[in-house]
């Protein structure tokens, strides 16, 4: 089961939205180029209008780890502290349960989420009779649980086939007696609404001709050359690298590694600067390369990649 990380986000009523909203999304689209990323969901409180919450998920525990080690996750409360917004520190969660009825996209999703008292814990197993019972109500699609380690939080997310089923669940007797049943162990209930357009999954990598990729006028130039046998691929980098550049940039290395490729040499001595998002998809790029026995090659003759990686402990990735 996957793992995920659940960060709650307080605005202040001096919060500048538009900053704030623009760090959010560029967070998202570093976080999606990330090794092992698989979805990221933003959802708005209920109960305290004034929390947002976002859920992002990762194949494994140690996927989700690297991706928030190179967040520089302080400088990112700093930043967001400056636009009068308060970031809670990530909490990790692993899979309690899964269930789901049809493969189907959903429309809308609810999530819940617990808080038990000091010394107390708020399993996910707990929730799992309530979890299953909202799985029957109609429109709705699947469920998933997580927990804490320490089973200090937990959550359940029930995806919906449309927003016409939010209210029918939400108004349910099943909630109010989920709701009861939290207040008689002492814990704490909050109840959140997706917010679709704030949502991030994994890029895809569609069938392509790989050495035809179209350039900007303006970004990045990507040239690639490959051996006969497409074991062994070169990419060469020019330009100025941004937010486009490195969904070009992620998705061509994916497809290659899709594409059997074993070895992959990345020449980045053409960029104009290396900034921390390029960092982001070449340690991705690597991670995922050398999980399947590849090797991966980093050309920079400014060693300004080098450097970077060195000051944020990501050299074992990129070398």
């Amino acid at each position: 089961m996957h793992a995920s990380a659940l960060v709650r986000i307080h605005p202040s009523a001096s919060a500048e939205s538009k900053p704030a909203l623009r760090a959010l999304v560029e967070t998202a689209r570093r976080i999606r180029l990330t090794a092992g990323f698989v979805h990221w969901q933003t959802f708005r409180s209920l109960d305290a209008p004034d929390c947002y919450l976002v859920l992002a998920e990762w194949e494994t525990e140690e996927d989700l780890r690297a991706a928030l080690a190179g967040l520089a996750f302080e400088a990112l409360r700093a930043r967001a502290a400056q636009s009068g917004v308060t970031l809670e520190a990530p909490e990790v969660l692993a899979g309690a349960f899964e269930r789901r009825w049809v493969q189907q996209e959903a429309g809308a999703a609810v999530l819940r989420l617990t808080r038990a008292a000091s010394g107390h814990a708020a399993r996910a197993a707990e929730d799992h009779a309530f979890a299953l019972e909202a799985l029957a109500a109609p429109g709705s699609l699947a469920l998933s649980g997580f927990e804490t380690a320490d089973g200090a939080s937990a959550a359940c997310c029930v995806e919906l086939d449309s927003e016409d089923a939010i209210w029918p669940l939400l108004e349910s007797s099943l909630r109010k007696r989920w709701a009861t049943e939290a207040k008689r162990q002492g814990r704490s209930e909050l109840w959140a609404l997706n917010l679709p357009r704030l949502d991030y999954a994994a890029p895809s990598c569609p069938e392509m001709d790989l050495a035809a990729l179209p350039v900007p006028e303006h970004g990045v130039s990507i040239r690639l050359t490959r051996s006969d046998d497409s074991g062994v691929a070169r990419v060469q980098l020019q330009g100025r690298f941004d937010t486009e550049a490195a969904s070009r940039c992620e998705l061509l290395c994916r497809g290659l590694i899709a594409q059997g490729c074993r070895r992959l040499e990345m020449d980045v001595s053409g960029l104009r600067s290396v900034p921390e998002e390029a960092v982001c998809v070449l340690t991705a790029v690597a991670r995922r390369l050398k999980e399947q026995g590849g090797q991966f090659i980093l050309i920079d003759n400014a060693e300004r990649v080098r450097r970077i990686t060195r000051a944020k402990h990501l050299q074992a990735s990129v070398r």
